[in-house]
């Protein structure tokens, strides 16, 4: 017997709105955003003192990672919220608590090699960097993160995600191969391969090139692409260098050249106003509620504003 969902009455149906329901709801939500344009466009609202703590303690690490950079000749810029913070705000998203960068295959490769021996260096207590780990299979190396954390607590106080880029001379075809190259690279990863190798074998089937070309796609290890946060998108190498630097709250950090143009690729037209939707770590809440936290964030700030006072280039 073939169901007739017109015979009979659901027992759900008062489940369901009415176009003239649904399109006051829509009103009203518009209304809401407006306001929140609003607050943004007319409006400076002071931070908290937790809240300014965390966002210093953030400022830190990014110089510390901009001195390392600058040490070694390694190019960096501001991506993802960041950059959309940097662009929109002048300082962090007023909801974020993470920082992200992204930079092309060899700075990236050498940024690898190196950031261990410069936290050693100075001294840096409760610093770590590494491949993050896969969160579903809990073997696969994905991007690499530098991270600070305190022994009283799990998992990271502030962190830096940094993402790897590939120049590619065509990519007109290179969409299609690049959800299947993301898949290899992982199985491999996950199989101990050294990441050179596998870098290499990757190069191969994509034709990309560690030397400047035409156009700059995401590495497959990226958040872009397909069952990824955001859409793949081939970059045109004049919009992203050189790169310039750009203010960050109390920084000023490397960013791409044209950050518009860069922006519009990740979160479309309206990057500018603030969206409906947020995406929310929760670490500062997480954090705001922990006893002595004041007294934790003031010693961490001390302790990496005297590192970066003290950096020997």
């Amino acid at each position: 017997m073939v169901f007739n969902r017109f015979k009979q009455k659901s027992d759900s149906e008062d489940e369901f709105v009415t176009r003239k329901e649904f399109n006051k709801l829509k009103k009203l939500a518009d209304t809401h955003q407006e306001y929140l344009n609003n607050i943004f466009i007319f409006y400076e609202l002071e931070p908290t003192p937790f809240l300014t703590e965390m966002r210093s303690l953030s400022y830190e690490l990014m110089n510390f990672f901009d001195n390392v950079c600058k040490k070694h000749n390694v190019e960096y810029w501001l991506d993802y919220g960041t950059l959309l913070g940097a662009v929109r705000h002048g300082d962090f998203i007023p909801w974020d608590d993470d920082l992200d960068v992204g930079m092309m295959r060899s700075d990236y490769m050498k940024l690898a090699e190196i950031f261990q021996s410069e936290i050693d260096e100075s001294g840096l207590e409760n610093v770590d960097c590494a491949y993050k780990i896969d969160k579903h299979d809990k073997v696969s190396q994905r991007w690499f993160q530098i991270n600070y954390r305190r022994p009283e607590f799990k998992g990271k106080f502030v962190g830096i995600d940094v993402f790897p880029y590939d120049y590619i001379a065509n990519a007109d075809t290179v969409e299609e191969k690049y959800y299947d190259s993301r898949k290899k690279f992982y199985k491999r990863r996950t199989d101990g391969e050294p990441i050179r190798e596998v870098v290499n074998q990757l190069y191969d089937e994509l034709n990309l090139n560690l030397q400047p070309d035409n156009l700059i796609i995401p590495g497959v290890e990226n958040v872009r692409g397909k069952v990824n946060l955001y859409k793949f998108a081939a970059l045109e190498y004049d919009n992203m260098f050189p790169l310039r630097r750009l203010k960050f709250g109390e920084c000023e950090l490397l960013a791409p050249n044209d950050s518009h143009d860069y922006l519009k690729h990740i979160y479309g037209k309206k990057y500018m106003q603030i969206p409906s939707k947020i995406r929310d770590h929760g670490r500062l809440n997480r954090y705001r509620k922990q006893p002595n936290i004041m007294e934790m964030l003031k010693e961490s700030n001390e302790m990496f504003k005297k590192v970066n006072e003290n950096f020997k280039f």
